[in-house]
């Protein structure tokens, strides 16, 4: 599956009072400032792997093509309208997916208005072990998932 993981730092297995929390992904790409280190966990201050580096952080600009990936997560980070709008652009149609862990709920819905206007909707609410792998190995609480909003079928009118 390819990955495009926003403000991401490579897999990252930590271990915080006698609780194992996971993050991120081994074979992701991990879009994040220019400057940015991995920040926690055994391999703290290390280059993030797979990095795709932008220059800020409020309005990034991806040095990617559109609808590029089918899969894009973000975990737990703040999200700017200019990184919203970064993320629908690089997500593939018409089966792309975002997921969203653990966002703090007005990123979230400033998200959804962004992803709204890009032909995105919310799939719905679920826990990240109900989810495929590997994106059902990241040990946060909730993830809310975005897909292509499809247009119901029009069905003429039949007098009866």
């Amino acid at each position: 599956m390819k990955i495009l993981d926003i403000w991401g730092e490579g897999r990252i297995v930590d271990n915080i009072s006698d609780t194992v929390f996971v993050t991120g992904f081994t074979d992701a790409d991990n879009i994040n400032k220019d400057d940015q280190k991995i920040s926690n966990g055994p391999n703290a201050g290390k280059e993030i792997p797979r990095l795709i580096p932008v220059k800020d952080y409020d309005y990034p600009i991806f040095p990617l093509a559109e609808d590029l990936y089918p899969c894009e997560t973000l975990m737990g980070a703040p999200i700017t309208v200019g990184a919203a709008q970064e993320m629908c652009r690089v997500l593939s149609e018409p089966d792309g997916k975002v997921y969203l862990y653990d966002p703090a709920e007005p990123f979230r819905k400033a998200f959804e208005t962004t992803a709204h206007a890009h032909g995105l909707s919310l799939e719905g609410r679920y826990s990240p072990q109900e989810l495929p792998s590997p994106l059902n190995e990241i040990t946060m609480h909730a993830v809310y998932v975005y897909v292509h909003i499809t247009e119901p079928a029009i069905h003429p009118h039949t007098e009866l």
